[in-house]
């Protein structure tokens, strides 16, 4: 026979071979279920912790890509703005050469016509003399 007490009151019982077998079964199935539980708890903790983990690591790789790719935008936009830059700069220096080149001309045709205007005048104060002249003599 075997005693045992009771952990709660105190009280000391007394069990034969086959009650005492069958209270540590009982108490060895129970622990066994409980130690059994507590693993799976832990387990599935642990699982949701290592997805949790990979879910976090695949949100800042996402981040990082996001992050380069708005970066790339920039630069995109950064080089769009300086050809556009470029391009006005260009037709501008074009657009002031060709009225340098008008000007110039210009310049160059009202020359012409005051030295035209000046052969003109010769010419018409020469016929003027002449006339004068075949006057005089007439």
């Amino acid at each position: 026979m075997n005693e045992i007490k009771c952990p709660n009151c105190g009280e000391v019982f007394t069990v034969n071979e086959s009650q005492y077998s069958e209270l540590l079964s009982q108490v060895r199935t129970a622990e066994f279920d409980k130690e059994i539980h507590e693993r799976i708890r832990q387990e599935l903790a642990l699982a949701e912790q290592k997805a949790l983990n990979e879910q976090q690591e695949k949100l800042a790789k996402k981040d990082q890509e996001i992050a380069q790719l708005q970066n790339q935008i920039q630069q995109f936009d950064t080089e769009k703005e300086l050809a556009k830059k470029e391009v006005e700069q260009t037709a501008s220096q074009s657009l002031l050469e060709k009225e340098k080149e008008v000007q110039a001309l210009e310049n160059q045709l009202t020359t012409l016509r005051l030295e035209h205007e000046n052969q003109l005048q010769k010419t018409l104060s020469a016929l003027e003399k002449e006339r004068d002249e075949v006057k005089e003599i007439s």
